[in-house]
């Protein structure tokens, strides 16, 4: 079993924690849209993006704009 499949949140979590061990990396992380999850975790990361480069000041990447959910 793959660590995706029983533990959805373990990469986004992993992303919050990088964000907060290595701040001068914040922009590096990222850059690029996250390749392989499913249109529901894009739409989580993207919001997750979304609010950690509003509360540090960061710009945020255009990637996020395009997952948005509908719910």
């Amino acid at each position: 079993m793959q660590p995706n499949q029983s533990r959805p949140h373990v990469p986004l979590t992993l992303l919050i924690k990088e964000w907060d061990y290595f701040p001068e990396d914040r922009e590096s992380m990222i850059t690029d849209v996250p390749s392989g999850p499913d249109t529901e975790d894009l739409c989580r990361i993207a919001a997750v993006v979304h609010a950690l480069c509003d509360r540090d000041g960061i710009r945020i990447p255009d990637w996020v704009w395009e997952h948005r959910s509908a719910t």
